[in-house]
């Protein structure tokens, strides 16, 4: 009531440094949460400079208007999905089947019943999918939505050991976050799918020769590979190492064609085979003749010359086969001191 005083303002309780006064105005000198409070309790002493100075003090409940606060960055974890993982730190198998889970998204808001909403911005190249629909749970800390990431396309680690996609949290009020996760592409065993030789084909009567070299073909990088006849008709042929050889004398007028199996075992754990089969011909290669036969060998006495005594012939492996017939060229060593003498095939006196 008295005129001309001036007046000194004292904060009592700032409520735990809160508050302060610069002046006669107050201030915060810490941020405040709805969240965590809505409301604070302060008492102001004021004093005057009278003689003596009279004081009067009072207390005053300031409350915290909410305002909408924007979703907490995103994690991601390893629940429901194939591998374990860190948070953030998310791996998948490669060759994963389509709708394999990764993991979940975990997104929060310190608002209390926020719906969040969980989109892709990039999904991998479509490699990667995430639920269109979030799970939500609240609680008196806040909101916390997750929505599961699944496979969506085909993975391969030797084309890429690890994708980026991008997550957008977005609130009801269309406060967002945006963050990008790496999900590594983990290497699996991949199957050999075939088997490459080199040769189709061996000349006959030659014995562990070779027809061609092997090697497979195969996703994964740096593989040692193994090889087996699974089907060996005659056991004709043999595997040393990576060559396909004979595994004995072949007669092309016996038989012409074999058709093998042959099963490639890849290094990798588990182990993995591909089998294949293979047609193998056999070469003809001329063979001597191995016999010269007479229709007739014998001729009377006293005959006149040029008397034809027999007909000449020959005994030769390439005439038994599908080849055709062998013609043949007679010279003769051994002329009975000039008694005889050929004509052609035929056996004349001289």
């Amino acid at each position: 009531e008295d005129k001309g005083q001036t007046c000194t303002l004292t904060l009592v309780d700032d409520d735990n440094g809160q508050f302060k006064l610069i002046g006669s105005e107050l201030t915060k000198a810490k941020s405040t949460d709805y969240e965590t409070k809505t409301t604070h309790k302060i008492s102001v002493k004021v004093t005057d400079d009278g003689s003596p100075p009279m004081s009067m003090q009072r207390d005053f409940i300031i409350s915290v208007i909410d305002k909408n606060d924007p979703p907490i960055t995103p994690v991601f974890k390893a629940i429901n999905g194939l591998l374990k993982f860190a948070d953030d730190m998310a791996i998948v198998m490669e060759n994963s089947r389509i709708g394999s889970r990764v993991g979940v998204i975990a997104a929060s808001d310190q608002d209390k019943k926020q719906s969040l909403t969980l989109t892709l911005d990039d999904n991998a190249g479509g490699r990667f999918s995430i639920s269109p629909a979030a799970v939500c749970t609240f609680s008196t800390s806040g909101s916390l939505c997750t929505s599961t990431i699944t496979v969506s396309a085909a993975l391969d680690h030797e084309i890429n050991y690890s994708h980026t996609i991008t997550v957008r949290v977005t609130d009801p009020s269309s406060s967002f976050v945006v963050k990008q996760f790496t999900i590594r592409v983990q290497d699996v065993n991949d199957q050999p799918t075939d088997i490459v030789l080199t040769g189709s084909s061996v000349d006959e009567n030659a014995a562990n020769a070779l027809v061609g070299v092997m090697s497979s073909v195969d996703d994964d990088v740096g593989q040692k590979y193994s090889y087996t006849l699974l089907s060996n008709p005659g056991n004709a042929f043999k595997i040393t190492g990576n060559e396909l050889r004979t595994a004995k004398s072949l007669n092309y007028e016996l038989q012409q064609l074999y058709t093998i199996k042959i099963r490639v075992v890849d290094n990798g754990t588990p182990a993995l085979s591909y089998d294949k089969s293979f047609t193998i011909a056999v070469n003809n290669v001329n063979e001597a003749p191995s016999k010269v036969i007479i229709s007739k060998n014998e001729v009377g006495e006293n005959v006149p010359l040029d008397t034809a005594v027999g007909t000449l012939g020959a005994l030769d492996p390439d005439n038994y086969g599908p080849a055709a017939q062998q013609k043949f060229t007679y010279t003769m060593l051994q002329p009975a001191g000039g008694r005889f003498k050929l004509d052609g095939d035929q056996v004349k006196v001289a």
